[in-house]
């Protein structure tokens, strides 16, 4: 049996801590191919070992943060078999929220989730080689690219709603459905298929939404599209807020399992379809 064969065939339960140095040098491993696990691998579990277990089970919904289970080490498995490639970004056009029409929804500073669902349904719209925002917005005489949507939007409701988001995109032919419990390996699964998701994250009392359009395994942050700017962490507050500042902003997975997977369980919109063909 190999070494990668004892997370594969693993069914019983034990604690971390009390697994034979050859299993938990093998949890190290793909904790540290996930990112989670900075530091050597020699199957001593200290500390950091179980700091970056217990970041891992919660990131995935993982009850018993101390022990491997069956799910636990399927888990892992699965997380070593995702990150392939180590990098993907993809090239998704950057909305900006704040410079947004206010004629259908108000001021720009509530258009996250707006500009979110426009930026991509503009990218799977241009992939698909149909006609995109950019092009609608041409031919309409609209301001912005967001406006287009914004008016397949209005017809539903206001846009700090699911369901209103969920029928726009299908009025531009995109198949589309709010999950929770995504899980950074189904984030990563999603980014390597070319599909931008847009995430719920922490901030302030209302929240805030953002665009996953990247990942890099071996230096362990994803590539976000912030409508809003660059935010300065966890904190509270942006570092910038200019037009361009939150084009591919980094967010460490760290960050993002705190702001999203935690806080926000793991909350995205999944598109499945564009003009009638699976994604």
């Amino acid at each position: 049996m190999s070494n990668t064969d004892l997370l594969k065939n693993f069914t019983g339960t034990i604690l971390l801590a009390d697994a034979p140095p050859e299993l938990a040098a093998l949890v190290q491993e793909y904790l540290a191919k996930g990112g989670f696990l900075k530091g050597t691998i020699d199957g001593k579990v200290g500390p950091i070992t179980m700091t970056a277990f217990h970041a891992f089970k919660k990131a995935n919904q993982l009850g018993d943060l101390d022990y491997l289970g069956k799910s636990t080490a399927e888990a892992l498995v699965k997380l070593g078999s995702v990150i392939q490639p180590t990098s993907t970004k993809l090239d998704v056009d950057y909305f900006y929220q704040r410079d947004n029409s206010t004629n259908l929804f108000g001021t720009g500073d509530r258009q996250c989730k707006l500009t979110c669902s426009a930026m991509l349904a503009h990218h799977l719209l241009k992939s698909a080689g149909l006609k995109d925002l950019r092009q609608l917005q041409k031919e309409g005489g609209y301001k912005e690219p967001e406006s287009v949507y914004a008016q397949h939007l209005k017809k539903y409701g206001d846009t700090i709603y699911n369901e209103p988001h969920i029928k726009a995109l299908k009025d531009l032919s995109i198949s589309a459905y709010y999950k929770q419990k995504l899980g950074l390996e189904g984030l990563i699964q999603l980014l390597q298929k070319d599909i931008p998701v847009p995430l719920s994250i922490d901030y302030k009392q209302g929240g805030h939404i953002v665009l996953a359009v990247g990942y890099n395994a071996d230096k362990n942050f994803f590539w976000i599209h912030d409508p809003y700017g660059s935010r300065d962490a966890a904190a509270h507050r942006y570092r910038d807020r200019s037009p361009l500042a939150g084009r591919y902003d980094t967010y460490s997975w760290d960050l993002l399992n705190k702001l999203w997977a935690n806080y926000w369980n793991g909350h995205a919109l999944i598109a499945t379809a564009v003009g009638g063909k699976s994604l």
